[in-house]
This record gives C-alpha cells, sequence and structure tokens, in this order.
C-alpha cells in the first residue's frame, strides 16, 4: 500500500516537474521574441506613475540629458504650419527605441518641406542611449515635451480634470491617454497622427480628413489626418467623456479610440455600418481602407 502511495506520488511530482519546464520554456521563448518596445510595454504596466515625477533623481546639470521644451510653447507656429506631423510617445522612457526610431524618421524623409513632432512625456530626452542623436540630424524633427492638462486645454477634454478616474492598471492609462492625446493635438492644431509602430512609406499631403477603415464594422486610428477643429474630433471627444462617465471599464482597451470614432462617424454619416466613400459623401469625411495607410495590419500574426 504504502510502495503504490509512494509511486502515485512520484508520477504527480514528475507530472507537475513537467508541466513547469514546460510552461517555463514556452513564457522564455515569448519573451525571446518580443521587441524592445513591447519588453518597455510590459515594464510600464508595473512602473508608469502619472505624477511626472519619472526623472525626480535627474541631475539637471547632467550632460547626458536635455531638457525638452514644452509643447505649448510652439502654439503660434503649430497653428499657421499648413503641415504637422505628430508622433507621441505616452510612456516615460527618455529615448526613443529604434524601431520608433524608424518610424520618425521615415516620416520626416518623406516630409522633407513639413514639420515633425514627436511630443515625450518625458521632460528630458537622453542624449546618450536611443536614437535621438540620429533622428536630431534631420532640421524638419522637433522633439518637445507635453503635459497632459496642456494639451486638452481649449477642448472639452479639459473636463477630465474633474471625471478621469484613477486607473491601476497602468498599461489602459497609458492607452486611454494616447486616445485622448491625439483627438486633442489634431483638434486644436489640425495635422497627421501616426502611430509610433507605423512607418510611413509614402507621401501623406494628399489626405486630409482621412481615416482607415480595418474592418467591416470599425476604423482603426493608428493614422488619422484631420484639418484643425473638425466637427468629427469635436464629437469624438463628448463621446470619450461620456464613456469616462459612465462606469467606464478601464479594461476596454479601445473604448475611447477606435469604438469611439466609430461610433461618431456612423451617426453623422448615417450609416449603421461604415463603408469606404470620397469626401463628398459625410462632413468631408474620406474613409479609406485601411492598407491604404499601412499594408500590414497588427493583426497579422508573425
Amino acid at each position: 500500500m504504502n510502495n503504490k502511495f509512494s509511486s502515485s506520488r512520484l508520477v504527480n511530482i514528475l507530472k507537475w516537474c513537467i508541466i513547469v519546464i514546460i510552461t517555463f520554456g514556452i513564457v522564455c521563448l515569448s519573451v525571446s521574441q518580443l521587441s524592445k518596445a513591447s519588453l518597455y510595454g510590459i515594464f510600464n504596466i508595473f512602473t508608469v506613475e502619472f505624477d511626472d515625477a519619472s526623472m525626480r533623481n535627474l541631475n539637471e546639470n547632467s550632460q547626458d540629458y536635455l531638457l525638452l521644451e514644452n509643447i505649448s510653447q510652439k502654439e503660434s507656429e503649430l497653428i499657421k504650419t499648413k503641415l504637422k506631423i505628430f508622433f507621441v510617445q505616452t510612456s516615460e522612457n527618455e529615448d526613443i527605441i529604434s524601431r520608433h526610431a524608424c518610424s520618425i524618421e521615415s516620416a520626416a524623409r518623406l516630409h522633407p518641406n513639413d514639420l515633425i513632432f514627436v511630443l515625450m512625456r518625458s521632460k528630458y530626452v537622453h542624449l546618450k542611449k536611443g536614437s535621438y542623436i540620429h533622428l536630431r540630424s534631420y532640421n524638419n524633427i522637433h522633439f518637445t515635451h507635453f503635459d497632459e492638462q496642456e494639451i486638452y486645454r481649449g477642448t472639452s477634454l479639459i473636463r477630465l480634470n474633474k471625471t478621469k478616474p484613477t486607473q491601476f492598471i497602468h498599461y489602459f492609462t497609458i492607452s486611454h491617454m494616447s486616445d485622448f492625446i491625439r483627438t486633442a493635438l489634431l483638434y486644436k492644431y489640425g495635422g497627421i497622427y501616426f502611430d509610433l509602430d507605423i512607418i510611413p512609406l509614402k507621401n501623406f499631403q494628399i489626405f486630409s480628413n482621412a481615416v482607415g477603415l480595418e474592418t467591416d464594422n470599425g476604423v482603426n486610428v493608428a493614422v488619422l489626418a484631420f484639418e484643425r477643429q473638425h466637427l468629427v474630433l469635436d464629437l469624438q471627444m463628448d463621446k470619450q467623456l461620456e464613456s469616462i462617465e459612465n462606469k467606464f471599464n478601464a479594461l476596454c482597451w479601445n473604448c475611447l479610440g477606435p469604438l469611439a470614432l466609430t461610433r461618431v462617424l456612423e451617426n453623422v454619416c448615417g450609416q449603421h455600418r461604415l463603408r469606404i466613400h470620397e469626401k463628398d459623401k459625410c462632413l468631408e469625411i474620406d474613409i479609406q481602407p485601411s492598407y491604404v495607410f499601412y499594408p500590414i495590419s497588427y493583426q497579422v500574426c508573425y
């Protein structure tokens, strides 16, 4: 009886050892396939605090860092310039990783006469780490710091000061902040917004008030091109505030971005299901297939 019990226990121990080894192997393989950007994202789930204190221990006289100009100091330039391209780094990382630098550089090379703004939540950029040194060789690339509340000033999103709930899962806070920031930026200044994982392959000057239809029932907000103070953006901000104020589910990563913009377009275009069409169909909105903006969707598995 004891021998049988011992054998059964040994089998269970071996079984669990095998499960642990296999699980550990899968985790190691997955991590090894993650890009540096993905690792930064995971790290930020546990480390990002939205209190503008990411560099509190920094010696401001350090030769390794550059204090960035605030985006609000370029207000008049932003309004006067016809075409602006925006990239936004909502984490507090003080460097630009190579993959993101590729996106920024591509935009700069394809739009040599236009301004490329890289907005960073960090007040500083590291001069010796990442790709800043390479990117600053382009005269049309401008690195600036942004303060969330200053971006919202002059838009209805300023109400977020009173309504925004505490977020405990920081990844989703970053995702939601990104949706707020891009909407407010384009509403205030107009221009083109690119996610940092979008690599432009052509000049985007031809696009105005344009969005990409990615699925049968929704647009993507990875690339947006809008005129200043467009009604659709104003309505999207209203939809974002409505979501926040009505038992908002913080885990719904697309509620304030793709889903909110899709609902607004369905309403203003009078369509239950969006479809590709030219500008004359609906408030001068140009709905293009997403492959016009980026041929490879994030949904593609490698």
